[in-house]
């Protein structure tokens, strides 16, 4: 699968902080941090046998090349003085994790590495987001954020979306909700 290399969609967005492209030969890099950012951001919150259980599914290996393969699907890295500290997931079309909407990009997973989070890529990250979707002359951004993570729903309001419905999640057998979020474009 070839994804795009240096692109359009590769910027610096400040001095020292560049988004990219996640390369084919990076998905086992791709694993290690979505794995690392989920667990520092979940885990505490979590049933620890339910949180095993849903790692071992969501975040192997082959489930994340099966991810990054799909042509719907882009997957970027911030890096931080050459230092990979986040990622953002972005679906379109049929990739999107619930019935897809018409002319929308799901932002489904953003996640920054706890020690760099004072920097502010997360606003960076969205910024970046809501680029990309202009370039696809997308109408809407939507997302899934746990109801519990109150921090990134904040963080989210503070920008824009506003919610309009919700959605089970399962981690485990532990039943959860997200409260879906949206940002129109037009």
């Amino acid at each position: 699968m070839l994804k795009i290399a240096d692109s359009i969609y590769t910027r610096m967005v400040s001095e020292k902080i560049r988004i990219r492209d996640v390369q084919p030969t990076e998905v086992a890099l791709l694993q290690q941090i979505s794995s690392k950012t989920f667990v520092e951001a979940f885990e505490h919150l979590n049933n620890p046998s339910d949180f095993k259980m849903y790692m071992d599914e969501a975040f192997t290996l082959e489930q994340i090349k099966l991810e990054y393969e799909n042509p719907n699907s882009y997957h970027f890295f911030a890096e931080y003085n050459a230092d990979i500290i986040g990622f953002v997931k972005l679906n379109l079309q049929t990739a999107q994790t619930e019935m897809p909407f018409k002319n929308a990009l799901e932002i489904q997973r953003i996640y920054i590495i706890s020690k760099y989070q004072g920097l502010k890529v997360g606003k960076q990250f969205l910024q970046f987001v809501i680029d990309f979707a202009k370039q696809k002359r997308i109408d809407k951004i939507w997302l899934g954020v746990w109801d519990k993570n109150l921090r990134a729903i904040s963080f989210y309001e503070r920008n824009g979306f506003v919610a309009f419905s919700k959605h089970k999640f399962m981690v485990g057998t532990d039943l959860q909700f997200d409260i879906m979020m949206q940002l129109d474009l037009v």
